[in-house]
């Protein structure tokens, strides 16, 4: 596992193994490239590119987010980018500025191709709803 501890800022980009974590609790100003799992912790904050099998957001990250099987944002978590997953999880209070492709994730396309389909565009927070899963409210 890579692990950029709470209190540590670092430059430049981390490339993990398939199947290797990333746990990001400090600052990374850099891209995020492989992995099996990138969680970045409610102290983390990542400015860069994150692409993993799956990335789960409790802290900030200012970038686009490629994820292969899915990306959950969690109630303390903010993406401001675009977020392209097979499927996601938003937990209540889960902010999201970006645009969001949920579905199929093409290996050798960029976060989000032009052409790869319906995009939505989106600025939300998740609410619950009772008895029902969480949902994205969309900002006017």
């Amino acid at each position: 596992m890579s692990w950029i501890r709470a209190g540590t800022e670092v430059s430049g980009s981390v490339t993990a193994a398939a199947g290797n974590a990333v746990l990001v609790e400090g600052l990374l100003n850099g891209d995020i490239l492989g992995g099996g799992v990138v969680y970045v912790a409610t102290s983390g904050r990542v400015r860069g590119f994150i692409e993993a099998k799956e990335v789960v957001v409790a802290g900030e990250i200012h970038g686009d987010v490629k994820a292969q099987s899915r990306c959950e944002v969690h109630a303390t978590g903010l993406v401001v980018g675009s977020v392209n997953a097979s499927t996601c999880l938003f937990l209540e209070g889960a902010r999201v500025i970006g645009a969001m492709r949920i579905g199929q994730v093409d290996d050798h396309a960029p976060a989000l191709a032009p052409s790869a389909g319906p995009v939505l565009v989106a600025s939300g927070v998740a609410k619950s709803q009772a008895g029902r899963a969480y949902r994205l409210e969309l900002d006017p």
